[in-house]
C-alpha cells in the first residue's frame, strides 16, 4: 500500500487489491520458510528417498493371479557396497491399509524398518497394496470400474501375497522367504496362512507382524468406533463410491502443515486415529508419513474391517450384516515361526484384543509368539522415537533365529507367557 501511495495512485481504490495480493504474497512466503524446514523426504516417491540416504533402489512390476499389477520397491543394499554383491536372504515387508511402501522408509537410515533390515545384511522388497497410489493397473480393468475395486484383505492376502513371494524367490533363487508386516499387514497373512497353509510351509521363513489387527470389536479407536456408528464405508459402497481415501498431494501436505500451525492438532490426529500417547512417535519423522497417507484402499476392503467391529472373532467378508459369520480356520495355520508385536498404547488393536487371539490361537494348538512393548502404540512401529526402537532388533534376532534353527512343534505358551521375549531362544528345539 504504501508502495501505491508513493506513486500516485488512489490508496483507497486500490487499497483492497492490494491487501489481497500482499495477503497471498504473505502466504506464499511462509510456505517457502516452512518448505525450508520440512523433512526433504517429504517431497521425494520412496525410490527418492532411498538413494537420497544411499541405499540401492529397483522397481519391479509383479502380476497377481487374478490381474492385479502392483509395484514392488527392492532395496538390495548400500550404494557404498562392494560388486558384485553377495546374495542375502530375502524380506517381504507389507504395509497396512491406506499406506504405501514409504511407511517402511518414513522413519529415515536410523530407524527405519526398511533401512535396518538392509543393515542387518537383508534384501528387502516392500510391496505396494492393490489399489494404492502406485497399484492401480489391472489386465483387464481400470479404476474407473467396479470390478477393479472388489477385493478386501483376504485377497490381498491370498493373491497379492502369493504372487509376490514366488516372484522374489523367482529373482533371488531363495526357496524361503521372510515376512514382516504392520496393521493389516499382519491380518491379511493371517488370514492367508489359514487358507493357503501348504504354500506358506513351502515358502515362509518366518514373520514378524507388528501391530497387527485380529479382533476389532475391543478397538479403543475414535476413528474406527466413528466409521462403525455412522456406517459410512457401507454407505459410500451403496452409494457407488468404491475407492475409499485415496492419495490426495494437497490433503497429504495439509497433514504436514498441521503441525506447523496448530502443534497440537498433530497430537490429536494421531490419537484420534490410533495411539494413547503421541509423544512416543517421532514428531519430525511422522511428517514424512503424513506426506504419503493415505495411499488409499477399496471401500470394501475398509468396509471388512469395519465388520470386525460388530461382533468378537476374526471372520471372513459379509455382503450383508445378515449373512452367517465364518471365522478364519486357526487351526489349519502351518507350524512356522511367526511372532506378534504390539504396543501396550495401541488403540486400534488393543492388548486385550490379541490377549483373545493368542488364548484361540492355543486353543487351535498354535505356537505364535507375543510381545508387548510399554509406552509404544501404533504407528511408533513406524516413526518410534529413539528410545522405543527395541522392536527392530527384536525382529532381526527372530529372523536370525529362524535361520540356524530348525523349526520343531514348540510347547505351546501359556496365557503366563504372554510376555514372553521375542529372542533366539524362542525357536530352540
Amino acid at each position: 500500500v504504501r508502495c501505491v501511495q508513493e506513486t500516485g495512485i488512489n490508496a483507497e481504490y486500490m487499497g483492497y487489491k492490494m491487501n489481497y495480493i500482499t495477503a497471498c504474497l504473505a502466504i506464499f512466503l511462509y510456505t517457502v520458510s516452512l518448505g525450508s524446514c520440512f523433512d526433504p523426504d517429504i517431497y521425494r516417491n520412496t525410490t527418492e528417498q532411498i538413494k537420497a540416504h544411499g541405499y540401492l533402489s529397483e522397481i519391479h512390476d509383479v502380476t497377481t493371479e487374478d490381474g492385479y499389477i502392483l509395484t514392488v520397491i527392492r532395496i538390495p543394499g548400500k550404494e557404498s557396497e562392494p560388486r558384485p554383491m553377495k546374495k542375502k536372504q530375502p524380506v517381504y515387508m507389507q504395509p497396512g491399509i491406506f499406506c504405501m511402501a514409504d511407511v517402511f522408509t518414513a522413519a529415515g537410515p536410523k530407524k527405519g524398518a526398511a533401512y535396518f533390515l538392509v543393515n542387518a545384511g537383508y534384501d528387502v522388497w516392500i510391496v505396494n497394496s492393490r489399489g494404492t497410489f502406485y497399484s492401480k493397473k489391472h489386465i483387464k480393468y481400470t479404476t474407473r470400474d467396479k470390478e477393479f475395486w472388489e477385493f478386501t484383505l483376504e485377497e490381498q492376502g491370498v493373491f497379492d501375497q502369493r504372487a509376490v513371494f514366488e516372484y522374489i524367490v523367482a529373482k533371488t533363487g531363495y526357496q524361503k522367504v521372510h515376512f514382516w508386516s504392520h496393521s493389516q499387514g499382519g491380518t491379511q497373512m493371517m488370514a492367508a496362512l489359514t487358507l493357503d497353509p501348504e504354500f506358506y510351509r513351502k515358502r515362509l521363513l518366518s514373520a514378524v507382524l507388528t501391530g497387527p489387527v485380529f479382533r476389532f470389536d475391543l478397538t479403543k479407536s475414535p476413528f474406527i468406533k466413528l466409521m462403525n456408528y455412522t456406517k459410512f464405508p457401507q454407505l459410500a459402497y451403496e452409494m457407488g463410491s468404491y475407492e475409499f481415501l485415496p492419495y490426495n498431494p494437497m490433503i497429504a501436505i495439509s497433514l504436514v502443515w498441521i503441525k506447523y500451525i496448530i502443534a497440537p492438532l498433530h497430537y490429536f490426529l494421531i490419537m484420534f486415529i490410533a495411539d494413547e500417547n503421541p509423544t512416543v512417535v517421532d514428531m519430525d519423522k511422522v511428517d514424512v508419513f503424513f506426506a504419503h497417507f493415505t495411499g488409499g484402499t477399496s471401500t470394501k476392503a475398509f468396509k471388512h474391517l469395519i465388520q470386525l467391529t460388530e461382533q468378537k472373532g476374526f471372520y471372513k467378508y459379509r455382503e450383508r450384516s445378515s449373512d452367517p459369520i465364518v471365522l478364519y480356520p486357526l487351526e489349519k495355520i502351518p507350524d512356522v515361526p511367526v511372532a506378534v508385536f504390539s504396543g501396550r498404547g495401541d488403540l486400534l488393536s488393543t492388548p486385550e484384543a490379541l490377549l483373545w487371539f493368542q488364548e484361540e490361537l492355543i486353543k487351535a494348538g498354535k505356537n505364535i509368539y507375543f510381545k508387548f512393548y510399554d509406552d509404544i502404540g501404533h504407528i511408533p512401529f513406524l516413526t518410534p522415537v529413539d528410545s522405543r526402537c527395541s522392536f527392530l532388533s527384536d525382529g532381526v534376532d527372530f529372523f536370525k533365529a529362524a535361520e540356524t534353527v530348525s523349526y520343531t512343534h514348540l510347547t505351546l505358551p501359556t496365557k503366563a507367557q504372554v510376555q514372553i521375549s521375542v529372542v533366539a531362544v524362542s525357536l530352540k528345539k
